[in-house]
Parts: structure tokens; sequence; C-alpha cells
């Protein structure tokens, strides 16, 4: 579904990816682990066309979506959910949703089925977090930390994702909220949503993942099966903190 050839992703003279190669298949949960700086979010933040890569190819269900703006790659089927949440804090759970929902507003979709697009995609996101349906007039900003990261997970499946991009989804919050986070990426993939996550805590994410690269300093380190890695002792430190 996805593959990266040879990216290069610049801030202004730092090179923060290094000649990056991956591949997603469809139906897979791949992660990225590493260190913070090692290069995660910039390899995300280039997938979605928010960074500009230098050198490389994105090739995204056989077409190369390098150079595309945003909002035509979330069109094609690409959604993230940013590092730190970033919603509309004065804007209510509904809003925030709908928002997610703006590629369904083209010119493809005629009146009738972009409504009913909109409530079906409503329909599921208040189906795996019911509590953003009790709080759907409330601001974002006055939900908790952990409801905040489902409503940014809801917003990006407003737009029917077939690849789902994930950046740190259990970064700040507590343990049982995590636990409830990564049982929804699993249920999310067992319905067959294709999914990259980068996530701090690599022993979870290894534990979910089908497969999984080691990223240090922009570049991959090493790569298998996510079981593989989570019990491979040679280089653990580097990445699993231990």
């Amino acid at each position: 579904m996805l593959l990266l050839r040879d990216i290069r992703t610049f801030y202004g003279n730092i090179e923060a990816v290094k000649g990056l190669n991956l591949r997603v298949d469809k139906g897979e949960i791949v992660c990225l682990i590493g260190s913070n700086g090692a290069g995660k979010s910039t390899a995300l933040m280039t997938i979605s066309g928010v960074l500009k890569p230098k050198t490389g190819s994105i090739i995204f269900n056989g077409e190369d979506i390098h150079g595309r703006p945003p909002h035509k790659i979330v069109a094609r089927g690409v959604s993230q959910v940013p590092e730190g949440r970033r919603i509309f804090p004065k804007l209510t759970v509904m809003e925030n949703l709908e928002l997610g929902a703006y590629s369904v507003n083209s010119e493809q979709f005629t009146v009738n089925r972009r409504q009913s697009t909109v409530n079906s995609q409503l329909s599921t996101v208040f189906e795996l977090f019911p509590v953003l349906k009790e709080r759907h007039k409330q601001p974002g900003g006055t939900l908790s930390g952990g409801e905040q990261q489902m409503l940014a997970i809801g917003r990006a499946l407003m737009s029917e994702p077939k690849l789902l991009l994930l950046d740190e989804p259990s970064l700040g919050l507590a343990p049982i909220i995590v636990g409830k986070i990564f049982k929804t990426i699993r249920e999310l993939n067992a319905d067959g949503l294709t999914i990259l996550l980068v996530e701090q805590n690599a022993k979870a994410a290894l534990r979910l993942a089908h497969r999984a690269y080691v990223l240090e300093s922009g570049k991959v380190v090493k790569e298998g099966k996510g079981g593989d890695l989570l019990h491979e002792k040679e280089k653990k430190k580097a990445y699993l903190g231990e």
C-alpha cells in the first residue's frame, strides 16, 4: 500500500530523515520506533505532505504522491493523527469531527452521498468512542487528555482513510487510557484499516505491530517482525530504553 524510497527530508540545513526506505502492506500495523530526534515524526509529516522531501518517492496504492499538497493526500486516503492531538479546543466535539470530513465535500460526491458518508463515519466513531457522542456539544478543550486523543483519532477516521498515520497516541496518557487506545488500534486494524504507528512505548507498539522499523538519526538501523524485535537482546537499549 505504501512504499518509501530514498526519502531525505530537511529542516533548513539539518537533514532529519536520511535516505529512508520502508513499506507498509495492506492490512498491516507497522510501527516506527527509536529515540527522540530519530526522525519518526518527520517521516509521518513527509508522507502526509506537510513536509516536502528533497529526494525520493512516496508511492501510495501505486501512485507517487510525493509533492502533492496535504489535502490532496487526505483525499487519496491517507489521514494522520498528529503528535499532541492538535484538536481545535474552542470548537465542539461535533465540529472537530465534521472538519475531519472536509474531503468528503468534494465535487465527486453528490449531496446525498456526502451526507450518507458523514453519517456513516460518525456512527463508526461514536461506536468506537461512546464518550464523544455523550459530549458532542462540548468544546474540545474541555475534554480530558484521553478523550482528546479519542477525538483526534475520530477526526482522522471521518475522511474514510485507507491508511492511518498515528503519531505518539499514548503520549501523556494514564496507563488505563493507553490500554483503551491500543485496543482501539487493534480493532481498527481487525476491521481492515492499515496503520503506520509512531510510538514512544516501544514494548506496547512491538506487541501490536506486524512489522517494525528502528530509526536512529534519520536512518533505519533494523527492521523485522514486531515480536522478533521485542525479544531480541541486541540494541535493546537503543529502542526499548532498557
